[in-house]
């Protein structure tokens, strides 16, 4: 009997201890390691202490010893499992909150049916006079101008690996569709300045449609994703955004008169966003296709 308990503590303090404390892991962190090791870990020790007491070993004799161990560790280690994991709070989140300034928004935008205003287009290349395509493109520093789209629904769709597309928009109130085209359960989580939006179970081959209320730069992950299934979303107040086409332009109808800022969203070759600002002076009624808006590969925010 004693070699029995001390078999149990001595898997139960490798089930608190590795790989790290129990109590200090994160509410996100896998426990799988530390289940599969401390029980395995009564088979040898079962074996050696049953040898060296009873000077034989018998394949019945340490069966029946590391089916009682396992018994009983399973009832200390559940309650333990449940009273101490996930108490640690994330260390690095508050301090990434703080540190990120908040993201300007046209919170004060007035809609207006039947708006009259300028066009703005252009070209958004880079210095060698490559089309970015894809690139995201949308206005600040709106007062007023067109309304929204009532009802609108905007798709990201995640594959497994990837969410497509990887760079949108839409407005605030609308809903965004999250179809999981996958055969596997995800969880995803969207945050915007590093504060968590939603948090959404999505079964393989189902979606989710969310509506979205707060603006801001939208960041959709899986809970335990890597860097590259990462997906942005940008909400807006106003519909004055575009995605470039094949040959990199873009336009908006109906823009308001006053002094704006231009801003391109695109992904550069490491995978980052590359961020982009242009001042649209008051009175210009037409950008013009034949303006290049050039893209400083180095510039970035």
């Amino acid at each position: 009997m004693a070699e029995l308990c001390a078999l149990t503590i001595g898997s139960t303090i490798i089930f608190l201890t590795f790989p790290t404390f129990l109590w200090t892991a994160g509410p996100h962190t896998s426990h799988v390691s530390r289940f599969v090791v401390s029980y395995l870990a009564v088979v040898p020790f079962a074996a050696l202490l049953l040898a060296i007491r009873r000077r034989r070993l018998r394949a019945a004799e340490l069966a029946a010893a590391v089916l009682i161990v396992w018994a009983v560790k399973m009832l200390i280690t559940v309650g333990l499992y449940h009273g101490l994991a996930g108490r640690a709070r994330p260390r690095l989140e508050p301090a990434l909150v703080e540190r990120r300034p908040p993201v300007a928004a046209d919170r004060r935008y007035t809609p207006i049916e039947a708006f009259s205003g300028r066009r703005i287009s252009g070209s958004v290349v880079t210095p060698d006079g490559t089309a970015l395509v894809g690139a995201l493109v949308y206005l600040k520093g709106l007062h007023q101008g067109k309304p929204t789209v009532a009802g609108a629904t905007s798709a990201v769709v995640f594959d497994g690996a990837y969410f497509k597309p990887f760079l949108s928009a839409t407005t605030a109130g609308s809903h965004l569709a999250i179809s999981n085209n996958s055969n596997a359960p995800v969880v995803v989580t969207g945050r915007i300045d590093g504060r968590s939006v939603f948090n959404v179970p999505i079964i393989g081959g189902s979606s989710r449609r969310i509506r979205l209320t707060k603006q801001g730069r939208l960041k959709l992950s899986p809970r335990s994703g890597t860097a590259t299934e990462t997906a942005w979303v940008q909400v807006l107040a106003h519909p004055y955004f575009a995605v470039t086409g094949t040959d990199g332009t873009f336009a908006f109808e109906n823009a308001p008169n006053d002094a704006l800022t231009l801003t391109t969203i695109y992904v550069g070759g490491d995978g980052a966003l590359q961020i982009n600002r242009r001042e649209v002076s008051e009175g210009s009624l037409d950008i013009g296709l034949s303006t290049v808006f050039e893209i400083d590969r180095g510039a970035n925010s």
